[in-house]
């Protein structure tokens, strides 16, 4: 079989390509979840946010996110449980933290030899859940503080 000393540059330039794309897409997936994240915390009022907002696209860092998540999904809910207490809202739970929780422990655990594959497609699920619940209390927060009450008529 006759081969060209470039074919195994070829592969080797298509795995690189096959690496640039899966690392790029990974990047975005990072970025875009943690915008979720970004703006649920910024809708609540300052008072309100454990977490200053821009510090959740740390997630975004490799091997540190996998530690930041921990702090992440903690303080997100913790933000909405305080924000909801202090509304006299008592229904929302514990602001899917357990599901956080749930998404970042298994997210560490998906590196793990033998569980890796089973416990990244529960942490897949789990981050979905945990979104989804994220989103649906970002909606459930006012839209800012009330309007002043309209000054009284001048005579």
């Amino acid at each position: 079989m006759d081969q060209s000393p470039f074919s195994g540059l070829l592969g080797c330039g298509l795995g690189l390509a096959l690496f640039f794309v899966v690392t790029i897409l990974g990047v975005a997936i990072g970025v875009f979840i943690s915008y979720l994240l970004y703006d649920a915390e910024r809708r609540l009022p300052q008072p309100y946010q454990l977490i200053s907002p821009p510090l959740i696209f740390l997630l975004v860092v490799p091997l540190f996110n996998l530690a930041w998540i921990f702090f992440v999904v903690l303080k997100v809910s913790q933000s909405f449980q305080k924000y909801f207490a202090a509304e006299g809202r008592t229904g929302v739970g514990d602001c899917g933290q357990g599901l956080g929780l749930g998404w970042a422990i298994t997210a560490v655990c998906s590196l793990l030899p033998g569980i890796g594959v089973l416990s990244a497609l529960a942490s897949l699920v789990l981050m979905v859940l945990y979104l989804m619940k994220i989103t649906q209390l970002k909606g459930m927060v006012t839209a800012g503080p009330a309007a002043p009450p309209p000054l009284p008529p001048s005579m």
